[in-house]
């Protein structure tokens, strides 16, 4: 049972963007739940009264470095994750120490390598990093990967 992997689903075959070979999870953020809320201010009172909130989408996320041995495995790496993300609609697996939680309904990712550019320096010298953000539906709680 692995300890610790991010799996995003795809038509074919998944992608596993904490495999250690070309795809390794540098650091996983704690999602952010945003909420629809509707509110109501008195004329003559201060504030307002929450009359509903309703959870609207949640953002995961971290930063991920794709490597190779060379320019073309690595830039190979970059493209699987970018072409994996993009999707109009998928689901992302984030397990932790046996712990999976599921992300349903996730929109296309936005990608940003982390020193703002992607050069071919970078890429040549066997890794490149990005941060990443992805919205979904939210999700509450979680379940234990078989």
């Amino acid at each position: 049972m692995p300890t610790r992997s991010i799996v995003v689903s795809r038509p074919v075959s998944d992608l596993n963007l904490d495999d250690g070979v070309s795809h390794e999870l540098v650091v996983w953020n704690e999602p952010d739940l945003e909420y629809m809320r509707k509110a109501v201010r008195g004329s003559y009172q201060a504030g307002e009264r929450l009359k509903q909130a309703v959870p609207s989408t949640m953002t995961i996320g971290g930063v991920f470095r794709c490597m190779g041995e060379d320019w073309d495995a690595t830039d190979a790496a970059i493209n699987e994750m970018y072409l994996a993300l993009q999707q109009f609609s998928y689901t992302v697996t984030a397990t932790f120490a046996g712990v999976a939680t599921v992300y349903e309904d996730c929109q296309p990712a936005t990608i940003r390598p982390l020193n703002g550019q992607r050069t071919r320096g970078q890429v040549e010298s066997g890794f490149a990093d990005y941060s990443i953000e992805i919205r979904c539906t939210p999700v509450i709680g979680a379940e234990v990967a078989p």
